[in-house]
């Protein structure tokens, strides 16, 4: 069942980041998690092996407010290798793009300076070794 257009805007309309969704975004950024651009403002995009399906669903369910995909099951070739991986991404938002400017300070994604501000809960570091 696809999400409406209405819905989508309600979604958006009133999220903001928990704290614990601040913890585990943190932790993914840090990690191989990444921020992307889609016209006007950033997504999460979240992307494992599926051997790590778990971490997968931990995170799809702690975003669950902010997206409406389902988790993905695929296979990839990576040097010729066909690997399978579970993916999601949520939608656009601007506090996805705050923290998009805070780590892709340069054209690279990095530590920010202020990360000790940003590493408030061990979450983060549980998420980026998960």
């Amino acid at each position: 069942m696809r999400t409406t257009p209405r819905e989508v805007g309600s979604l958006k309309a009133s999220f903001r980041l928990s704290t614990l969704q601040k913890s585990v975004l943190v932790g993914t950024l840090l990690g191989d998690g990444g921020l992307r651009y889609r016209g006007h403002d950033c997504r999460l995009h979240i992307k494992h092996s599926d051997n790590q399906i778990s971490l997968v669903q931990f995170k799809r369910e702690v975003f669950s407010n902010i997206t409406s995909m389902k988790i993905r099951v695929f296979k990839q070739a990576v040097s010729k290798r066909d690997y399978t991986f579970a993916e999601f991404v949520t939608l656009t938002h601007s506090e996805f793009t705050k923290y998009f400017n805070l780590f892709y300070s340069s054209s690279k994604k990095s530590i920010p300076a202020s990360i000790e501000k940003l590493l408030t809960n061990p979450l983060s570091l549980a998420v980026v070794y998960g």
